[in-house]
């Protein structure tokens, strides 16, 4: 019998914390329980493959990968299979906008126009006129830092909406899955401060990142969190080895028929954008080859700025 990601996900996460409670317990094996979980996963097809881990304070209480990376194929999900984490990004995105702000650099609640001008072009679409030409008015306040990191800056995702998809199709903007700079130039839904939504706010927050350090997004993670934490294996630009163990995207149909393979188009020569990282389960060895950096930026053109 199938079952809904989110039920599979809750499933997992409720075996895995009442494994750990068990093995502080003696109670039970978190090891064959967890693997029966995910392993039934793949047999019933809900999942082509799956990997978890699980840790406590002491350090790793459970390991397993199950499945196949690719849909058909007999290359075995391991635990070291690298695969594109989304939205997970911005979180790696807000602790980058964090460190400036620790340093100084930045604060959170001035206009972020500051150090992103663009933004100051930002406006509220308030509606559609008898022509069906979109009504924009100035926002009531800045946009701040706070707004971007929480999702209250106004901005939104077209995934959700059906107005910022039709403002798209008549602008030719195409949408943020293109990783391009004029997919961020949609208007606001809500006033800064006053709604919560999720959307590109924190691609915003990237933006901050780049223009106040000086490098790309992708070369300042590297050098400010990966490498520090020993995480050579997670990147914008995923290297030869990390593609050798990618895992492709896969999606039930809308009838929820078989899985098929939904892997998003090779993003290598874009702009690093808050939803594109790419690494295994576990990204914690030491990293054993230096930053490689390039001089030169056009837009559009994606290499590491060095000052």
């Amino acid at each position: 019998m199938s079952t809904d990601r989110r039920t599979f996900l809750k499933a997992g996460a409720a075996l895995l914390a009442s494994g750990a409670a068990g093995v502080a317990h003696g109670q039970g094996s978190l090891q064959s329980n967890a693997d029966a979980l995910l392993q039934g996963a793949v047999d019933a097809g809900d999942v082509p493959g799956v990997v978890a881990l699980a840790i406590d304070r002491n350090g790793v209480i459970y390991e397993g990968g199950f499945g196949q990376r690719i849909n058909g194929q007999s290359t075995r999900m391991t635990p070291d299979t690298v695969v594109w984490i989304a939205s997970m990004t911005k979180a790696v995105t807000a602790t980058a906008a964090m460190q400036l702000v620790e340093q100084g650099k930045v604060n959170l609640d001035s206009p972020v126009t500051r150090w992103v001008p663009d933004l100051s072009r930002a406006r509220v679409l308030d509606g559609w006129d008898a022509d069906g030409k979109p009504r924009l008015r100035a926002p009531k306040r800045a946009i701040t830092l706070r707004h971007l990191l929480t999702h209250t800056g106004g901005f939104a995702y077209d995934l959700w909406s059906a107005d910022l998809v039709r403002y798209q199709e008549l602008n030719g903007i195409p949408g943020i899955g293109s990783c391009k700079n004029i997919a961020l130039t949609t208007p606001l839904l809500s006033d800064p401060g006053e709604r919560w939504e999720y959307g590109i706010g924190i691609d915003w927050a990237g933006k901050m990142v780049e223009a106040v350090s000086g490098y790309t997004l992708g070369y300042y993670m590297k050098e400010n969190i990966f490498d520090p934490l020993g995480m050579d294996d997670t990147a914008f630009r995923i290297t030869p080895d990390m593609r050798s163990r990618l895992a492709k995207i896969h999606a039930h149909g809308a009838d929820g028929g078989p899985l098929g393979d939904h892997r998003r188009a090779d993003q290598d020569g874009v702009l690093d954008f808050a939803d594109g990282l790419e690494q295994p389960l576990r990204d914690d060895h030491p990293a054993d080859a230096p930053a490689r950096k390039a001089v030169g930026l056009r837009e559009g053109e994606q290499r590491d700025r060095v000052p």
